[in-house]
């Protein structure tokens, strides 16, 4: 795939996705709303995950806006960056943003029949990556999340 290439999918829901090498260290992917932007080494594990943050953002931001139109319609385009301002100053949202998309990228690791080990592997990187109080989010707490978010989606 080439690097800059702009990519326009609609299934499973409208996104845009391009490949680029100016990406955050010891990140392999980035979601802004609709948007995708993954590193030329990613897989699909990578992709599908951040598919998760896209369909998140949708969520909260549909929802956001049809009770703001409900409540006061002049604000209801403020629902739009809703989801961003959430999962950058609300640690918890982060924190549950991650673990759900975390089980997802387990979905789809190239050896989905032992789980445990990649759940492992992401509370790790979890723990070091994200800016989560780890007094809050132990590993045992973290583990149970992920988990519990795969056994959800995919059993």
């Amino acid at each position: 795939m080439k690097i800059g290439k702009f990519n326009f999918e609609y299934k499973p829901y409208p996104h845009v996705w391009w490949i680029s090498d100016k990406l955050p260290k010891n990140t392999n992917g980035n979601t802004i709303l609709g948007c995708i932007r993954l590193k030329p080494n990613y897989d699909e594990s990578t992709y599908q995950h951040e598919l998760m943050h896209v369909f998140q953002n949708y969520v909260v931001n549909l929802l956001a806006f049809a009770l703001i139109l409900y409540i006061y319609p002049p604000l209801s385009p403020l629902a739009f960056g809703l989801h961003g301002l959430l999962y950058k100053y609300w640690d918890r949202f982060r924190f549950e943003c991650e673990a759900m998309a975390i089980a997802v990228s387990v979905e789809y690791r190239a050896f989905p029949k032992d789980p445990d080990r990649w759940i492992k592997n992401y509370t790790d990187a979890m723990n070091k990556n994200y800016d989560l109080d780890v007094r809050k989010y132990n590993k045992d707490y973290i583990y149970k999340r992920i988990r519990g978010y795969w056994e959800m989606m995919f059993k």
